[in-house]
């Protein structure tokens, strides 16, 4: 959708790939030098949806002006901060923002220490600062669970890898209360929300945090929407978040919104919100991000089209339900009984399968990377919309025929080396 769309306004797309692809992006000077010779001015730089990539885009971000204050010592933690979900919370916390009760722990002791001083004796573990989409993100329990914590804990310790021992590990505060998610894209500091989406997050095949949906919310005046997002273009600001856009997760709690961690030049990384939201709302992230690098775009026009908040009547009520995988083996083949009884469903208008493929392994679903499709859902009635939500979960479990092979079958939690992630530059010709 953002190369259609780019191409659509005339704007030209240099891509950048970090490693482990053959040709990486230069760095230093040597990105510098790639920079001066593009046939066009860089005016937006975004990465395309892995944290690896995000080092690439804060560098581009510097050298073509887009980001910095000018205070070099408050810059460089700041970009720091926007790709370090420990620092974000330093910094929020700094600002005087609500931020959550965290620890950087060094040995199984100060993550248990950490744990069983909190009320609940739970907290969020999270061994890779950079990581997303839910991967090796893990519930401690030492209240109920205090067996099946240690082990975990110590096998994190145990397998860091080479080069990583010292290493620590993120425990947070175990926040209650509906997740969302905001999309703000930001223009010379000046900010517009696309969306507040709301999480439905469930435990399921061992895992704690598993989505199984999101939905675009109206933002009414008073609404805990509208704390959302105004909480999050704060943090933003707080981060140092000049141009591009921003995915920032947020727990509303029974006080106050509370960040969970801000994907900051990234979109969110479920392509179908985009074409919810531009049935919704009448516009998406990528809209707002390209028209702000658009030269031709005055700032007063910009606003004009994105306000800093959409309106507070959707045009229809959207959703993306996530399928889940319940067995690990051979993927036999979908259910096209089932698929055909999910398509029927007046919310639904379309049905996408991930990277699966028959005779080859599916695995369970334990995050967003290991869900092998997902329902775009469109209507007008919030009620028909969520009761045909509820009725694709009774169906999904005849959807994905699998052999049971007996052997373990994993899941990636990073990028192998056969994977790569983008960085794009946007620019006039």
């Amino acid at each position: 959708m953002l190369q259609e769309k780019a191409a659509l306004r005339g704007l030209l797309v240099a891509e950048l790939w970090s490693p482990p692809h053959p040709k990486p992006a230069p760095r230093g000077p040597a990105l510098k030098d790639w920079l001066s010779r593009l046939s066009f001015s860089v005016s937006g730089v975004l990465a395309y949806s892995d944290p690896h990539a995000l080092p690439i885009v804060e560098e581009v971000l510097s050298l073509v002006g887009l980001t910095g204050s000018g205070d070099v010592t408050s810059d460089a933690l700041l970009e720091q901060a926007r790709r370090n979900k420990h620092l974000m919370q330093v910094v929020l916390k700094e600002a005087g923002l609500t931020s959550c009760r965290w620890v950087l722990a060094c040995s199984e002791s100060e993550v248990q220490s950490f744990v069983e001083a909190e009320p609940s004796q739970t907290a969020v573990m999270k061994p890779f600062l950079g990581g997303s989409a839910g991967n090796n993100v893990t519930l401690l329990d030492y209240g109920n669970r205090p067996r099946e914590s240690e082990a975990f804990v110590r096998q994190v310790f145990s397998s860091r890898p080479t080069g990583a021992e010292s290493m620590p590990v993120l425990v947070q505060e175990h926040l209650q209360g509906d997740e969302y998610a905001v999309d703000i894209v930001v223009r010379d500091g000046e900010m517009a929300v696309m969306g507040v989406f709301k999480y439905d997050v469930r435990p399921l095949n061992g895992a704690e945090f598993v989505v199984f949906g999101v939905f675009i919310e109206p933002i009414q005046k008073g609404s805990p929407e509208e704390a959302v997002a105004n909480y999050a273009m704060e943090s933003l600001a707080a981060l140092g978040m000049r141009n591009g856009p921003a995915h920032v997760e947020v727990k509303m709690t029974a006080k106050d919104p509370v960040l969970i961690e801000a994907n900051c030049n990234r979109f969110t990384g479920l392509d179908m919100i985009f074409d919810i939201a531009e049935r919704a709302v009448g516009y998406t992230a990528i809209d707002a991000f390209l028209d702000a690098a658009d030269a031709r775009v005055s700032a007063e026009e910009w606003r004009s089209r994105y306000p800093v908040l959409p309106s507070p009547n959707l045009r229809a009520y959207g959703g993306v339900a996530q399928m889940h995988a319940r067995k690990s083996g051979i993927y036999e083949g979908g259910d096209e009984e089932a698929a055909a009884e999910i398509m029927e469903l007046d919310s639904v208008y379309k049905l996408e399968s991930r990277d699966i493929a028959v005779g080859y392994p599916l695995a369970r679903t334990v995050s967003d990377a290991t869900c092998p499709a997902e329902v775009g859902l469109l209507c007008n009635s919030r009620s028909q919309l969520m009761a045909d939500y509820d009725r694709i979960f009774q169906i999904e479990r005849r959807m994905f025929r699998v052999k049971e092979t007996g052997f373990n079958i994993w899941y990636r939690t990073a990028l192998e080396p056969w994977q790569t992630s983008q960085a794009y530059s946007i620019g006039n010709s």
